[in-house]
């Protein structure tokens, strides 16, 4: 299972890739050139066979393709590799809930306290999530 997991992400990250390499207009060799990378390195990431790269390496990506650091498309490439976004505003997109939240913890005048009971709430969401998404619901 961990197999096809790994193998999972590594074609959503060669997908990803590719779709931001194409809009470009760049071949693989371009995109290696820019990159300071092997071309035979990107053509594996692409076709999914191998894991991965380190997030120092995906920001290579990012300026090889010229993508606005903070933009929806490097933070797309981000969490392809597994990666947090920069920015993960974009993310809350139609989800209300969400949006509000994020609005709210952005208020100054907020107090501390409450601030952190938000902090603390999703902290724990994001362990549960976690829990039952890569630990099968047990």
């Amino acid at each position: 299972m961990a197999d096809e997991q790994t193998t999972g992400a590594a074609v959503q990250f060669g997908q990803t890739l590719t779709r931001l390499r194409t809009a470009q207009r760049l071949s693989q060799n371009q995109l290696a050139q820019r990159a300071g990378l092997n071309h035979s390195y990107i053509s594996r990431l692409e076709s999914g066979g191998r894991g991965d790269p380190s997030r120092v390496v995906v920001e290579q990506f990012v300026g090889a393709l010229g993508l606005d650091p903070a933009g929806r498309d490097a933070d797309d490439l981000r969490m392809a590799a597994g990666f947090l976004p920069i920015d993960p505003a974009h993310l809350l997109t139609g989800e209300t809930s969400l949006a509000k939240l994020a609005a709210l913890l952005e208020e100054t005048n907020l107090p501390e306290p409450s601030r952190t009971t938000l902090r603390r709430i999703l902290a724990l969401l994001v362990e549960e999530y976690t829990r039952i998404a890569l630990g099968g619901g047990q």
